[in-house]
């Protein structure tokens, strides 16, 4: 009797070991289904990073050749740019070095002893554009003008400020003053010497003009 009740102790202790190593085995296997579950959802989640990151990758990648592919036409356009730039400076260079022939008295002259007409861009010898324009104001033609023949543009007064002295100027100044008022049918200039006022008269019947500078006060008729 004894005996049995040992056996029975024993297969009871056998059951409770096996049912604690099944219950050890079961949360084994949930622990590694769990394991196994976090593994694939990492392994998913890094192949979709994966993928963003080639995409990604792959977008830059595009973007930077396309860029690369703009900056190496714009410096090739800045090139020829350039080379179009240094080619016009080297052709100007040389232009303004070489010696050119006068319009007036046709012999060639150094580009330091010319003048560029600003109103043509015409590049004149300065002594003899000088003495030509001193000519045109002495002989009362207006407008001065370039005198390269298929040009004739009329010659800025600055130009002129440049090639006449304070006399001519003064002269060039009184001449076409005088040019001005014959075109105007009621102005006449005061005939006094050094007086430069011109006046009004409206009323043809007045033979006497009494000219209005108070520096002057001459009477004409």
């Amino acid at each position: 009797m004894a005996e049995a009740d040992e056996l029975i102790r024993k297969r009871n202790a056998l059951l409770r070991e096996t049912l604690a190593l099944e219950q050890e085995l079961r949360r084994l296997d949930d622990q590694c289904a769990e394991a196994s579950f976090k593994e694939q959802t990492r392994s998913k989640t890094i192949d979709l990073l994966e993928q963003q990151l080639h995409s990604t990758i792959n977008t830059e990648i595009t973007r930077l050749n396309d860029e690369h592919r703009r900056l190496r036409f714009r410096i090739i356009h800045i090139e020829r740019d350039r080379d179009a730039e240094e080619r016009r400076r080297r052709a100007m260079l040389h232009e303004a070095s070489r010696d050119r022939e006068c319009d007036i008295c046709l012999a060639e002259f150094p580009p330091s002893e010319g003048i560029r007409l600003m109103a043509c861009g015409c590049i004149q010898h300065y002594t003899c554009m000088r003495e030509m324009a001193a000519a045109g104001v002495n002989a009362r033609i207006f407008p001065i003008k370039c005198p390269r023949v298929g040009c004739g543009e009329e010659i800025f007064e600055s130009d002129l400020m440049l090639l006449f002295d304070q006399d001519t100027l003064d002269r060039f100044y009184d001449y076409t003053l005088d040019i001005a008022l014959a075109s105007q049918e009621h102005l006449v200039r005061c005939p006094k010497p050094d007086c430069t006022f011109a006046l009004i008269c409206e009323d043809e019947r007045n033979v006497m003009i009494h000219c209005e500078n108070p520096d002057c006060g001459y009477t004409f008729c």
